[in-house]
């Protein structure tokens, strides 16, 4: 399961989760392994095409585009059912909907995403009996289609830190991820491992979101969402913290940069840099020349500077400098 509270950015992620999935790229610095994608959109269905059109803008085309410049299927194998199963009364709509599944260009997806538990339970009782037939048919889903279930899930009013109704579904899950979002004037959220059966449960991800522009409407008014545009792991951040060496001033003042545009959602002038690092201009500038020639910045058409893949995740190999451990689609 994926919980947090509303308008924490569930749906973002798992987009960004199902769609990396998709494409069989890294997320967050891990290994995915290539599958299909079945995502039910129950909640808010006639966003997501717009969701999923800001994730491909934000992203790299060789991710999803095919050579003819078409989004492809192969490439990344994301299908959309945008229609509310009942899944919380009976079995009767989890058959219908492996059929179809079976019948469908996906008839054998690696991962179905539950968007979400409340509007896929059909009136059935969250609290009670409800949810026990909730877990049966996604464990029916999970073992005749032969894949992992994500449902997303909301918290209760009173303990933001639980997931919501009976104790039921966590203790049938494998895995549960919390999302965080303390401060609701960023587009940011900590991906946290609430439980994990088989691996270490301590692991936390900073996710930063854009607003993105997907197109210009018939009226000239702009059409947007949000994208997943960074996910760094935050044992990640710390190791290149230290590895940055701050005794080194030079090191310091190279960290300072990255600190000031990972906080940043578009690119920015070396101006700006050297502002909001708090250093003067020719400071700043020498940094920035340091980080380009480790390929952790780049220099956008526009003249500003924007933070490169390897800026982004912030992999750090040794003390003497950066390195890009992976190819990272962030």
């Amino acid at each position: 399961t994926i919980f947090a509270k509303s308008e924490s950015f569930k749906s973002f992620v798992a987009i960004d989760l199902g769609l990396h999935i998709g494409a069989g790229a890294p997320w967050g610095d891990r290994k995915t392994e290539k599958a299909s994608v079945v995502y039910i959109a129950a909640e808010g269905a006639n966003g997501f095409p717009k969701r999923i059109a800001a994730w491909k803008k934000e992203h790299d085309e060789a991710l999803w585009k095919g050579s003819d410049g078409s989004s492809s299927r192969e490439l990344c194998p994301f299908y959309l059912i945008k229609a509310a199963p009942n899944l919380g009364l009976n079995n009767k709509d989890t058959i219908e909907l492996i059929r179809c599944i079976k019948a469908s260009e996906c008839p054998n997806p690696g991962v179905v995403f539950v968007d979400t538990v409340a509007q896929t339970m059909g009136g059935g009782d969250e609290n009670g009996s409800g949810m026990q037939v909730f877990i049966q048919n996604c464990a029916a889903l999970s073992h005749i289609l032969h894949c992992l279930v994500v449902a997303l899930h909301h918290t209760p009013r009173s303990d933001p830190e639980r997931m919501r109704g009976s104790n039921q579904l966590d203790g049938a899950v494998d895995t549960s991820i919390y999302l965080d979002r303390e401060d609701e004037d960023k587009f940011e959220v900590t991906f946290k491992i609430a439980k994990m059966k088989d691996d270490d449960n301590k692991q936390k991800f900073n996710i930063k979101l854009k607003k993105v522009v997907t197109r210009i409407d018939s009226d000239g008014d702009e059409v947007t969402s949000l994208a997943v545009i960074s996910v760094v792991d935050t044992a990640v951040v710390s190791s290149a913290e230290t590895a940055l060496d701050m005794n080194s001033t030079q090191g310091e003042k190279r960290l300072a940069v990255v600190k000031v545009m990972r906080n940043s959602p578009t690119e920015l002038s070396l101006t700006e840099i050297g502002r909001q690092s708090g250093m003067s201009r020719s400071a700043a500038q020498y940094a920035i020349k340091n980080l380009i020639a480790d390929s952790f910045i780049k220099k956008s058409i526009s003249g500003h500077y924007i933070l490169t893949l390897a800026g982004r995740s912030g992999d750090v190999n040794g003390t003497s400098g950066w390195a890009e451990k992976t190819e990272s689609t962030q």
